[in-house]
């Protein structure tokens, strides 16, 4: 399986955007069961042209494990727009990977969506790159512990959230690209509504309808053991 992620995902990407690739491979029995664990992650990052491409993918037991350690990244994976992927594989994924979904994921969208609004804060003019990332961290966070459901989407969370002055940033990024910045008093605004829906991001997360510990793990161990019989053999 592989997706694309980032600012493509996330529907704010412009002509200098860098792409991020990000999949899920299946390792070969006989590598599998051995004890090197260099090709359980797989990381490259070349230079195509103008452009960076990051690829990142896990052997499917690797990305369970990380599915079971309520790692919202990699969740993420199966929610953005696909490059090639096996249909029936995916619906499955997506099933038993609910079920491990909790109220703790918010804690990951809020300590990494406080991590990029530092980067909006280190330097002057403040990019809007980082400023974008922050808000759709914030949302997609915010919307999954309402709904229980994953939304990569800026512009649509936007809409659901009734936020339209974070379309005019969309556009600026997508005009001027990594040129795009934000002036003070663009950054003071931003802050108090990057503060408010932090705090309601840690509120969301108590009212959640999720449960409070990921289960379906025997599915997904059935699930893992098929696939690997399936798709890992030499």
């Amino acid at each position: 399986m592989m997706t694309v992620g980032g600012a493509h995902a996330f529907g704010y990407a412009a002509s200098d955007t860098d792409y991020d690739l990000r999949g899920i491979h299946v390792l070969p029995i006989d590598i599998a069961l051995g004890i090197h664990e260099d090709q359980f992650t797989v990381s490259v990052r070349e230079q195509i042209s103008r452009l960076e491409v990051d690829l990142l993918t896990y052997d499917i037991k690797r990305y369970l494990t990380l599915i079971m350690e309520e790692n919202s990244f990699v969740v993420e994976f199966l929610y953005a727009p696909p490059v090639a992927m096996d249909a029936d594989i995916i619906t499955e994924l997506k099933a038993v990977c609910k079920k491990s979904v909790t109220r703790n994921h918010a804690y990951n969208y809020i300590n990494y969506a406080k991590k990029q609004w530092k980067l909006v804060e280190k330097f002057f003019p403040y990019s809007v790159k980082p400023f974008l990332n922050s808000f759709r961290i914030l949302l997609t966070g915010l919307n999954l512990m309402q709904t229980a459901e994953v939304e990569l989407h800026l512009p649509s969370l936007a809409e659901k959230y009734n936020l339209p002055y974070l379309n005019d940033v969309v556009e600026e990024m997508e005009l001027k690209g990594k040129t795009a910045y934000l002036d003070n008093d663009d950054r003071n605004f931003y802050q108090t509504k990057f503060e408010a829906f932090l705090e309601q991001l840690e509120n969301a997360r108590y009212r959640s309808p999720l449960s409070t510990e990921p289960s379906g793990k025997n599915e997904m161990n059935d699930l893992l053991v098929r696939i690997r019989k399936s798709y890992g053999r030499s």
